[in-house]
């Protein structure tokens, strides 16, 4: 079930959602906003090399990308054309997580589960974090926690950065692959709410799993077997906007999905039909708002970051 809602076209509502903790976007979404579905590419394969992946948009509007085939991070400022870059080896599948002083966290390609820290203004990184497997996605709550989904152990854990011992801490999963509510199969992309609720792409189990702090099993939220009876197929990566509504890379159906409550929406990549080679997605692979709610997407087979930027967004009355 795709969703076009048509209406008047005005000034997109901006509320980020954040505090002064929050690095990243959570802007206020309508229920019936749209996105222009001819996207515009803002990193394109000469600077990738191949297989987008890896990507941020801070708080600031700023692009990362991490393109591991040209062993750099590029840093694409809000109006700026053209990125800046850092060398640094990269893990093929390592994430991004940017914190509110501008530190670039990723997975170093020269150590699985090897988590470095590139400091703003610094020419160099340093290790913050050993796990002992890929980190297929990476994420820092406000107490200071970094979390990595561990694909080849199926599991997700945590380790805080405040503390000096490197404790890891195991969030989700049981260890052996599987279905049950407290199993994943290649868990992906992660992201964790204000509340630490941790929601997670559960890929092989083409579903979207919500764990509570403290509790082994979770809840699914999007996917086989819910109200909505979403048909996902190997999703990679999940945002929230301010609402808590979900924003899903529906990897292998090449769009992104959004789910209100027990009702989904196609956002983009909707059309497979579509004549618009701009609007069409080969594996959308991972997915970042900026602050006016325009929809930044890693095009992972197309080599490319595609933005998609909100059309109409409008909650109520004009009155």
């Amino acid at each position: 079930m795709n969703l076009y809602k048509i209406g008047p076209k005005v000034r997109p509502e901006n509320s980020v959602g954040r505090n002064s903790c929050n690095p990243y976007n959570r802007p206020k979404i309508c229920p019936n906003a749209t996105w222009n579905q001819d996207g515009i590419t803002v990193i394109n394969q000469s600077l990738i090399g191949y297989n987008a992946r890896g990507i941020f948009v801070d708080h600031k509007n700023t692009l990362y990308v991490a393109t591991h085939a040209k062993s750099k991070i590029l840093i694409l400022f809000e109006n700026s054309t053209k990125p800046d870059e850092k060398d640094v080896s990269l893990s093929p599948h390592t994430g991004i997580f940017v914190g509110i002083n501008d530190e670039i966290y990723f997975e170093n390609g020269n150590g699985a589960g090897r988590i470095e820290k590139w400091l703003k203004n610094s020419n160099t990184s340093v290790s913050v974090a050993y796990f002992p497997g890929n980190c297929y996605g990476l994420f820092i709550d406000h107490n200071n926690s970094l979390y990595c989904s561990m694909n080849e152990t199926d599991t997700v854990v945590k380790m805080s950065l405040n503390d000096k011992t490197s404790k890891i801490v195991n969030v989700a999963g049981t260890g052996p692959k599987g279905s049950a509510s407290a199993e994943l199969h290649t868990p992906w992309g992660i992201f964790v709410g204000l509340d630490f609720t941790l929601y997670v792409t559960d890929n092989k189990n083409n579903r979207i799993q919500s764990f509570q702090p403290g509790e082994n099993n979770g809840t699914t939220i999007a996917g086989n077997g819910t109200p909505n009876n979403l048909q996902l197929k190997n999703p990679t990566d999940i945002i929230l906007d301010t609402d808590g509504n979900l924003f899903i890379a529906d990897n292998e159906n090449h769009r992104v999905i959004r789910v209100i409550h027990d009702d989904y929406q196609c956002v983009v990549g909707c059309d497979s039909n579509s004549n618009l080679a701009s609007g069409k997605l080969n594996k959308a692979y991972a997915l970042g708002f900026d602050s006016h709610g325009n929809l930044f997407v890693a095009d992972e087979y197309n080599h490319r970051i595609q933005k998609f930027t909100l059309a109409t967004n409008f909650c109520g009355n004009s009155n």
